[in-house]
């Protein structure tokens, strides 16, 4: 049976079952920084995030040391969800004018803003191609849910076909090669992986497993599943073998981020009575809570350098975007607006 994933907004609940699936002001964030290890020209870069601060939903950027704040969005309607192109010059993002969200794609610096595909229905769930030359999302109408592959200049899209309707989450494996997606539907759920062009489909899983997500170097899925009766996180081999549970608890587990070197999981559990966030090595070893909050602590995203973790935290009463070390310590607010800043999307230089 599909759970519901925990929602910050009315329109994060269109990344299916994860949110992906975050806002900025100075503060004082240089000393903070080197005071935590993290120079601010150390892994520098840039975090993409979504904030409501101007009432409705638009997409911002700023430093990692939380200066140059910038909006990229202004226009009536709601922005959200932006996503960093593998090469850090084109944003992914969805835009809500009507009743429908449409997917769109930007310049850096805001400029240039085009709708990459045409739909019948609403988009959720987009990703980048790890070489930046595609783009896959999901379609739903009514109740069908598809999963299309586009050209990253909008040309070629296409609808990549399963037995059976898919979840409406996929994720591209390193190469490029496979997108893995999952099925809830009765006569086949589990998690299935297929060739973007559409051919040399595989059934990996047999039960209502859902949101498989690669991992850095291909050889595995990590997973959640139900299948001993809450949702925990399974990682298998990418072929299906050795489905082996992570995470042992009665609360709901889910958010999963791996780690850039393919070693640990993060993600998010209410076992201690709110949503916090922990990590795991694959092999199920050395499960670590990292931040401890009565508020929730959510969405995970390393960054690519692997040294640090941005998340959004609910302790000052509304979300904001934080950054930790990997094992908790060191947090630095980055974000202090009255209003949310979530779905963070993190490049290092």
């Amino acid at each position: 049976m599909m759970f519901l994933p925990r929602t910050l907004g009315p329109h994060v609940a269109g990344t299916a079952r994860s949110l992906w699936p975050v806002s900025a002001v100075p503060l004082l964030l240089a000393v903070a920084l080197a005071a935590a290890g993290c120079t601010t020209d150390k892994g520098g870069g840039g975090i993409l995030f979504t904030s409501e601060r101007d009432g409705d939903q638009n997409i911002y950027v700023a430093d990692t040391d939380g200066e140059n704040l910038t909006s990229l969005t202004s226009e009536q309607g709601d922005d959200f969800q932006p996503q960093w192109s593998p090469d850090h010059k084109r944003i992914l993002f969805l835009s809500k004018k009507g009743e429908e969200t449409t997917l769109f794609v930007m310049e850096a610096d805001g400029t240039g803003k085009t709708q990459l595909a045409e739909t019948e229905g609403s988009v959720s769930d987009h990703r980048w191609s790890p070489d930046g030359s595609k783009v896959s999302f999901a379609v739903t109408t009514d109740d069908t849910v598809q999963i299309h592959v586009v050209d990253a200049d909008g040309t070629n899209q296409i609808v990549v076909t399963y037995p059976y309707q898919p979840d409406g989450f996929s994720s591209w494996s390193s190469d490029g090669q496979w997108l893995s997606t999952s099925s809830s539907a009765d006569e086949g759920p589990g998690i299935y992986t297929r060739n973007p062009s559409g051919v040399n489909q595989f059934r990996r899983t047999e039960v209502d497993d859902s949101m498989p997500l690669w991992s850095p170097k291909s050889d595995q899925i990590a997973f959640l599943s139900e299948r001993d009766g809450n949702v925990e996180i399974y990682v298998m081999n990418a072929d299906g073998t050795d489905q082996t549970r992570l995470t042992r608890d009665d609360a709901q587990d889910d958010q999963i981020a791996w780690s850039p070197d393919g070693k640990q999981v993060a993600y998010v559990s209410e076992r201690d009575g709110n949503p916090e966030i922990y990590v795991i090595n694959v092999d199920g070893t050395e499960d670590t809570r990292l931040t401890f909050n009565n508020f929730a602590d959510m969405q995970p995203v390393w960054s690519p350098d692997g040294d640090r973790i941005s998340f959004v935290s609910h302790q000052a009463g509304n979300g904001d975007i934080y950054i930790m070390g990997t094992d908790g310590g060191n947090q630095v607010r980055l974000t202090s607006d009255a209003a949310r800043d979530f779905q963070p999307s993190w490049y290092v230089h």
